[in-house]
């Protein structure tokens, strides 16, 4: 692969363009950065893949410099054009666009993972598990004072 052009909206690029991060942190603002990881295998959905040694690697390094980013202002939140070019000239376009209304199972699986993946390490898997429970039954209760209780507990 020669190259890899990704188009984004314009209003994206003070955010997340990131040219050369170098911490795990500064790789998540980095479309250059995700675009490589993701290319490599790398799950961009787990917070534990933003490493500053995986972000510092020399493969990723390598593949982060071929992507070029520009903004574009037709484009909306959420939709990329990404163009290949592969050293014997070829060139593959594709475009994307995440869902503004995605589903709500698949939302909510989502944002378990990453909950689970944040305070597992914290409080441990029973009191996360439990904490999660009762947060996902808050419109049952009269009170969130369990949920306070649980959230105040030391983990492990």
């Amino acid at each position: 692969m020669k190259r890899i052009e990704l188009e984004v909206p314009s209003s994206s690029l003070g955010v997340c363009n990131i040219q050369e991060p170098a911490t795990g942190l500064e790789a998540k603002f980095s479309f250059r950065a995700v675009a490589a990881m993701t290319l490599l295998g790398d799950d961009t959905g787990d917070v534990a893949a933003y490493t500053s040694e995986r972000v510092t690697r020399a493969a990723l390094r390598e593949l982060r410099d071929r992507v070029r980013v520009t903004g574009r202002d037709d484009l909306r939140h959420g939709r990329c054009v990404t163009t290949v070019e592969l050293h014997d000239g070829r060139r593959f376009t594709a475009s994307s666009e995440r869902p503004s209304h995605p589903d709500p199972a698949e939302q909510r699986e989502t944002v378990a993972k990453k909950y689970f993946s944040l305070v597992e390490p914290v409080l441990g898997w029973e009191q996360a598990h439990e904490l999660h429970q009762r947060v996902m039954s808050l419109e049952r209760r009269h009170t969130v004072q369990s949920i306070i209780d649980l959230s105040m507990m030391k983990g492990p």
